[in-house]
């Protein structure tokens, strides 16, 4: 069972100065993840988007640089 809430939490850090884009996307297993992509080369995920993603009940899967920017799966 899923507990986080993807949507909001991609409303919520969307708005952030340092993120780029958020979007909620459907896995395979049924899943939803939250992908987001950060500004140019700022790596690592600020305090404020994290404490966004707590509120949703959702946490980092992984991140990794792809070009100049941060990449963050969410779940």
């Amino acid at each position: 069972m899923q507990t986080s809430d993807i949507k909001g939490a991609a409303n919520a850090v969307e708005p952030h100065p340092v993120v780029l884009d958020a979007r909620a996307v459907d896995q395979h297993d049924g899943h939803d993840v939250l992908e987001i992509v950060l500004l140019e080369r700022v790596d690592r995920v600020p305090p404020a988007v994290l404490r966004d993603l707590g509120d949703h009940d959702c946490g980092i899967t992984f991140a990794q640089p792809q070009g100049d920017h941060l990449v963050v799966e969410v779940q």
